[in-house]
Parts: C-alpha cells; sequence; structure tokens
C-alpha cells in the first residue's frame, strides 16, 4: 500500500520510488568530462541590491545575461553593504566578480557568482 494512503510513518520502503543509481563508468565519464574554472570578472551594469544579513546580492548586467545573483564576500563589511546599497542602486556601475563555472564537455552547467567590489561606471 502506498505511504499516500496509509501515511508516512507506516510507509514500506518498497512504495518509495527508485533511485537512479549510476554506475561507477558513468561516474568516470562524468568526472572525466567536468571542469570547474575560477575567474575573476568586471561587468557592467547596475546594482538591484545587497542583503546584508543573508550576504546576497542582485546585480542587472547591461549585456545579454539580464540579471545575475549571487554571494557577497565575506570579507565586505556590513557597513560596506550600506554603502553598496546607498550609492550604487539603480547608478550605472561596474561590479567586481569571482565567477565559479562547471563545465560539462565544454558547455557550461552552472555558474555562481561572489561580489567583491562595485564602483561608478562613468562610461
Amino acid at each position: 500500500m502506498c505511504c499516500l494512503l496509509i501515511g508516512p510513518p507506516e510507509c514500506p520502503l518498497a512504495c518509495r520510488p527508485p533511485r537512479t543509481v549510476l554506475s561507477r563508468n558513468n561516474i568516470d565519464l562524468r568526472a572525466r568530462t567536468t571542469t570547474v574554472v575560477d575567474d575573476d570578472e568586471t561587468v557592467r551594469g547596475q546594482l538591484a541590491g545587497v542583503l546584508p544579513k543573508s550576504h546576497q546580492f542582485e546585480f542587472r548586467v547591461a549585456d545579454q545575461r539580464g540579471t545575475i545573483r549571487g554571494r557577497v564576500d565575506r570579507e565586505l563589511t556590513a557597513h560596506q553593504h550600506g554603502l553598496f546599497n546607498k550609492e550604487f542602486v539603480n547608478a550605472n556601475s561596474r561590479a567586481r566578480l569571482k565567477v565559479n563555472r562547471v563545465l560539462r564537455n565544454q558547455a557550461v552547467v552552472r555558474e555562481k557568482y561572489t561580489l567583491v567590489g562595485i564602483e561608478p561606471d562613468a562610461g
């Protein structure tokens, strides 16, 4: 009987969906075709905001990427977060980012951004 009918505490393990099991060859292939690349990058756009308690940010990039989200570097102080929000929200600026890219078969699978600094964009 399914756990939806008798409730989770009485659910036998047999009614749960089977997990996907990767063979040793599949794991080896994934490891050989996956690469992690760390880059420093400067992007132009406008800061949407920084959330000081959660160390999160949003930045509207001027190119085709649109809005990017990520973490704020732990080295930046709460005071700096406040200054970023006060001086750079909706203003043209350049964000300095650390970008962590996961590539599988040379195609980007995932990107993670860390904001390390921001400055006004005069041009």
